[in-house]
């Protein structure tokens, strides 16, 4: 079972806790992959990331729901048509899966990548792109297993939209850094002013990182914003790697409260 698909039928059950011990998993497989294999990912997302199962049990129990009450199909002349029933969840260690679109890091990736609403600003933008591309992708999906909203719609009058895209993520992030768009060349320039003034291809929400979190509070929703700014960064280069995020605050707060982790604010390392 995938991470969405828990999302989609379990949403109760997908507490805070249970995301970040989740996550943890996750990014210290992107660590490997970024680190050991040199491999780009390139689309993370929910469906991409599947439980494991600690013991087969979860199959037999598959099975014998099948045999005993079998779900509809469809027969044809060359092949049969079954209704795909749903796998009892597991909680085995999540992992990484689906690589269709992976590249290798040590090329120079220019190409389209990404699923529209978690596409990457340097992607959007047409820049080289390289592993922060995952770290984007990454923060996306915790938002998206975290919250009952995504964090970027990117709708316009007829879809998917670039320019309102990129207006939601200003409205999240601030305006872009002049030197970022100096980067981007003429692309930045069909939605910014030579002195990066944003063309109001799209209107700018009112929002902010902390307004769209509808589920935490308090000084939990302070160290969240915080996590998620150390991903959400126009510059590819300013995002932190799965390594040093993997020690953030927010992401460890169920190991610190059992004393497993002991956090040391002077440096933000356990």
């Amino acid at each position: 079972m995938s991470l969405g698909e828990f999302k989609d039928f379990y949403d109760d059950l997908f507490i805070t806790q249970m995301v970040r011990q989740t996550m943890r998993c996750i990014l210290t497989g992107l660590q490997c992959l970024h680190k050991e294999a040199q491999v780009i990912h390139t689309d993370l997302q929910p469906s991409s990331m599947l439980f494991g199962m600690r013991d087969d049990s979860v199959l037999v129990r598959f099975e014998r729901g099948e045999t005993e009450d079998p779900l509809p199909r469809k027969e044809l002349d060359d092949r049969t048509i079954y209704s795909s029933r749903l796998m009892p969840p597991s909680f085995g260690e999540p992992r990484i899966t689906d690589f269709s679109e992976a590249r290798l890091g040590e090329w120079k990736n220019t190409d389209w990548i990404m699923p529209n609403v978690y596409r990457a600003p340097e992607v959007i933008l047409g820049l080289q792109w390289s592993y922060p591309v995952d770290i984007w992708g990454f923060a996306m999906v915790l938002w998206d297993l975290l919250q009952p909203k995504r964090l970027f719609r990117s709708k316009g009058s007829r879809g998917y939209s670039e320019a309102h895209h990129l207006a939601e993520m200003i409205s999240i992030m601030g305006p872009p850094p002049l030197d970022f768009l100096q980067r981007c060349g003429e692309t930045a320039d069909q939605y910014w002013e030579k002195d990066g003034t944003w063309k109001n291809l799209a209107p700018i929400p009112d929002t902010s990182l902390e307004r769209a979190d509808q589920r935490l509070e308090g000084e939990e929703k302070q160290q969240f914003a915080a996590f998620m700014r150390k991903m959400l960064q126009w510059k590819p280069e300013d995002r932190e790697d799965a390594e040093d995020l993997y020690w953030d605050e927010w992401l460890l707060a169920d190991l610190i409260e059992k004393g497993e982790v002991v956090y040391d604010d002077k440096d933000a390392q356990p």
